[in-house]
């Protein structure tokens, strides 16, 4: 009889690094580095409705309360010695619409990739 174990379960969730140092005026993209995770099925269907019930600007609420919950980890500091909270850098990518506009597109487009394009990767 097979079995899932946890560690199948975290290899099954697709995690997304998005780097954007560079809309952030730093030297290199890879100065400010999100990882997310993909949503689970209640945080995808709240995200439609949004959408459904309030247009775009719903929509784009809601994926800012959502990227604190998806936020796995990130490498961005307060100063030198205090790492952001996801609260603060969720915040950040969201004073800057181009940079929000960015996390919101690398991620919807790992996340939301057909199985042939995954299987095609391969």
């Amino acid at each position: 009889m097979a079995y899932v174990n946890k560690r199948d379960r975290e290899n099954a969730i697709i995690k997304v690094k998005i780097a954007f140092g560079k809309l952030l005026n730093c030297e290199d993209d890879s100065d400010a580095v999100i990882t997310l995770r993909e949503p689970d099925e209640f945080e995808v269907l709240s995200w439609r409705e949004a959408e459904k019930e309030g247009g775009l600007k719903k929509a784009m609420e809601e994926f800012k309360s959502l990227l604190k919950v998806m936020m796995i980890s990130h490498n961005l500091m307060e100063d030198e010695n205090e790492k952001m909270t996801n609260d603060a850098v969720v915040d950040l990518i969201f004073s800057k619409t181009a940079l929000a506009n960015h996390v919101l597109h690398e991620w919807s487009t790992q996340v939301f990739r057909s199985p042939q394009d995954r299987t095609n990767e391969k």
